[in-house]
């Protein structure tokens, strides 16, 4: 096993000495279960010295002297990894780089995605979005250049990824076919046809349901188990059309926040309509307008914004949106991609209700 040698007791040229050989043995630790085992060989302080050395920002150490020894290991353990993944990234070319953000998980596409600099990032949208200047110009000046070219290009991404476990599958299907006969179907088109025949079996299973009319506008499971509101999949069809992502809406059709949110629940599968963004006060009064005349009875805030207690959840209780308890939902989180977090249950009552 590789082990790492203590520094906080050593100065001069013995500090610099044992801090390279240090970086030296990490360097040679391929996996997460190494790192892990090389780090906890030595003392907190050493751990946070030698992993500053292999990249990592003082900034992200900052908290590790509240964090258990095995604590510790473990997050800079994946901090190494995460700054390595950053680093051979970024070496790669133009479309080499954009191939490997199709093809990797959540938590890489996300480290990817923001460690482009705002020129590569406009790089990106320019190519991918052709002919839609305008349209990114005015986003961009609404959200800001960077978090508006993020947006664009994480919306690409998420219509473009490619499943490198379904293509391993595929391949491996393929070569064990060719001791037999020819099939007549590729394995791909046979997937497809499948989950084609399961989506149509939930639609008929959902006509033929006695639901009232509220419930045909707002079907709380649909075939993907999320959210699903017709008139707002509708616009969404529309822009898709266009080419354009949900946030790109007309905001005089519909109240952008409202939209957002909804877009961003059926984007991550969330079951309920859930606000894991900035609401504003003036937006209270239209969103609970348009979710009473919608038939959505319950929706989830996850948003941990300082005005929420204080101004929000009071101005929805003016509305007739109530708190109705605890539940939870999945979230992205930056560092660990896909979470489940606690959020506030919101009922909305009927209008004389308010």
């Amino acid at each position: 096993m590789l082990k790492l040698r203590n520094t906080e007791r050593l100065s001069g040229e013995k500090y610099t000495e044992a801090r390279a050989a240090n970086k030296a043995v990490l360097e040679q630790c391929e996996s997460y279960e190494e790192l892990f085992e090389a780090l906890m060989t030595a003392t907190k302080a050493t751990m946070r010295q030698t992993a500053v050395s292999c990249g990592m920002s003082s900034s992200q150490l900052h908290d590790l002297k509240t964090y258990t020894k095995e604590g510790a290991a473990k997050y800079c353990a994946e901090e190494i990894l995460r700054v390595r993944k950053i680093r051979d990234f970024k070496a790669l070319g133009h479309a080499e780089r954009l191939e490997a953000m199709r093809r990797a998980d959540n938590r890489d596409r996300y480290n990817y995605v923001n460690s482009l600099n705002t020129d590569e990032l406009s790089a990106y949208v320019a190519e991918l979005y052709a002919g839609h200047d305008d349209e990114v110009a005015h986003h961009c000046k609404y959200e800001g250049k960077r978090l508006g070219l993020l947006q664009f290009l994480n919306s690409w991404l998420n219509e473009h990824l490619i499943d490198s476990t379904a293509e391993t599958a595929a391949i491996t299907t393929n070569e064990l076919e060719t001791s037999k006969a020819e099939p007549t179907t590729e394995p791909a088109t046979i997937i497809e046809s499948a989950e084609t025949q399961a989506v149509e079996k939930k639609k008929a299973d959902l006509e033929k349901s006695p639901i009232d009319e509220a419930v045909k506008n707002m079907e709380q499971e649909d075939i993907m188990n999320s959210i699903h509101i017709k008139e707002f999949e509708t616009i969404i069809e529309d822009l898709k059309q266009q080419e354009k992502p949900y946030w790109c809406a007309d905001r005089e059709q519909v109240n952008h926040t409202l939209f957002c949110a909804y877009g961003e629940s059926r984007e991550y599968g969330k079951r309920l309509l859930d606000f894991s963004d900035v609401i504003w006060k003036d937006d209270v009064k239209p969103i609970a307008e348009t979710l009473r005349r919608l038939g959505v009875r319950e929706f989830t805030i996850s948003v941990n914004q300082g005005s929420l207690v204080s101004e929000i959840l009071p101005a929805f209780q003016e509305e007739g949106v109530r708190i109705q308890g605890m539940t939870k939902v999945e979230a992205y989180s930056e560092r660990m991609g896909h979470e489940v977090i606690n959020t506030i249950l919101m009922g909305v009552g009927e209008e004389h209700d308010a």
